[in-house]
């Protein structure tokens, strides 16, 4: 779906406030043959990252959750699957839009936890379809544990990427790089990591956590 915009005076104000409306997005209507139980939350912002178990409340829709052509189900037809939601700010309003793992956001969840992967149930084979929801599904949980097992960066390492980035601003924009050197720069009395692209001579740039944790060190 699209953007889901509050006015500023329903918008949750605070960290509690706005997990509390995530938590809320995931309760199932009085009338819903269905229940949602979030079993735990990441938030590495600008995305909200639940572990959400749908339980079935009759027998037709537990046969109808064991069929599903994504998850693996327990015996009462059960099922864990990661919910993804995108959350902004704009003129004093906040807003969502929602989805799942195998939607396709792109964004940095090499922070969301690996023991939230653990409770996810397992997806049954690819289908092999040109769209799939299973295959995005199975490389959104894999790149997220690759990055819990890359080995730590220091300055001066030169990395190549798994695959090449594409930046959108600075003397990088409109190119794909793939060869980098660890460096970082000072702000606001900070050292910051930051990377020099050596495919266009050097120019610092900055690449988000997954991308540098999916890498290979060559030097």
């Amino acid at each position: 779906m699209g953007w889901l915009i509050y006015s500023r005076y329903n918008s949750p104000k605070t960290y509690a406030e706005e997990k509390a409306e995530i938590l809320r997005l995931h309760t199932a209507s009085a009338d819903a043959p269905v229940r949602y139980e979030v079993l735990q939350v990441s938030n590495p912002r600008p995305f909200w990252v639940c572990a959400v178990k749908v339980i079935p409340l009759t027998a037709e829709k537990a046969e109808a959750m064991r069929n599903d052509s994504r998850y693996i189900t327990a015996e009462d037809g059960s099922y864990t699957f990661a919910s993804v939601i995108k959350t902004c700010r704009a003129e004093g309003g906040w807003g969502y839009k929602d989805g799942d793992e195998a939607t396709g956001f792109y964004g940095d969840f090499s922070k969301v936890p690996a023991s939230l992967i653990a409770k996810l149930s397992p997806l049954r084979p690819d289908s092999g379809q040109p769209y799939c929801g299973i295959k995005c599904a199975r490389e959104w949980r894999e790149s997220i544990l690759a990055a819990k097992s890359a080995p730590k960066l220091k300055e001066g390492m030169r990395i190549r990427l798994d695959h090449p980035a594409l930046f959108s601003a600075g003397r990088a924009f409109g190119v794909w790089c793939n060869d980098f050197t660890v460096t970082s720069y000072r702000r606001r009395g900070q050292n910051r990591r930051a990377y020099l692209a050596n495919d266009i001579g050097g120019a610092l740039v900055r690449l988000t956590e997954s991308h540098a944790k999916a890498s290979q060190i060559i030097a």
